[in-house]
């Protein structure tokens, strides 16, 4: 199957990038596009459709992405209300949940991700870890953790319509918030397959994480 058939790419970008100090996350640049750039670029290629859920206020900024394939909304207040945003929009069988302040994913980890939520209905990237965790109480070391014991989560996520809707109708019974999307899917008691990620895959949230983003793309463009 064509994944393009069956498939819209939501990209989160309402972020207002206040730990990262230069307005909105996703039109910060990064060596010559903005983050929504990078990311937008390899969904179109991939998906039916795009829908993008921008700062709210931000509709000068974000005018210059519309087109045909891309769909722009006002996101909300939460990322958990974002997506509620643009899965409502979608008509999709699958859902490939992007960020953009994740703009160094490739494409092929994307495709990945994809392939498995369309088999199993849920699936997201993740990372293992190189190092043990500390589990602390207050200021002191109560245990820890080893390195087969847990994962980084990463993005992509992506869920097929019914299984998305399922979590959110178990969010609206509970009128729950959660960080992210897999955390609520493993309350709901809904199966999310695990996908392995990539090191190079960094979310940018501070200026540090902008700096090592630029230096890796730096490597990555030099490889080529």
């Amino acid at each position: 199957m064509n994944t393009k058939d069956d498939m819209d790419a939501l990209i989160l970008a309402a972020g207002r990038g206040e730990r990262l100090g230069m307005g909105p996350k996703a039109f910060v640049n990064l060596g010559g596009k903005t983050l929504l750039d990078m990311v937008l670029t390899k969904a179109r290629a991939m998906a039916h459709r795009v829908l993008v859920g921008y700062p709210p206020g931000g509709e000068e900024a974000v005018r210059p992405y519309a087109d045909a394939g891309v769909i722009l909304l006002a996101g909300g207040a939460t990322r958990q209300e974002t997506i509620r945003i643009l899965m409502e929009r979608s008509n999709a069988d699958l859902l490939l949940v992007l960020d953009a302040a994740r703009p160094l994913a490739s494409s092929r980890l994307m495709r990945s991700v994809a392939d498995q939520a369309r088999r199993h209905g849920a699936a997201v990237a993740c990372l293992r870890p190189v190092v043990p965790a500390l589990l602390p109480e207050g200021d002191w070391l109560r245990s820890t953790l080893g390195r087969s014991q847990y994962l980084l989560p990463q993005s992509p996520q992506a869920y097929r319509r019914e299984t998305l809707q399922r979590i959110y109708g178990f969010l609206d019974a509970g009128g729950q918030v959660f960080q992210t999307t897999h955390e609520a899917a493993v309350r709901a008691g809904v199966p999310v397959r695990l996908v392995e990620g990539e090191a190079l895959n960094i979310k940018i949230t501070t200026p540090a994480d902008l700096v090592h983003a630029q230096a890796l793309l730096s490597l990555l463009e030099s490889s080529e």
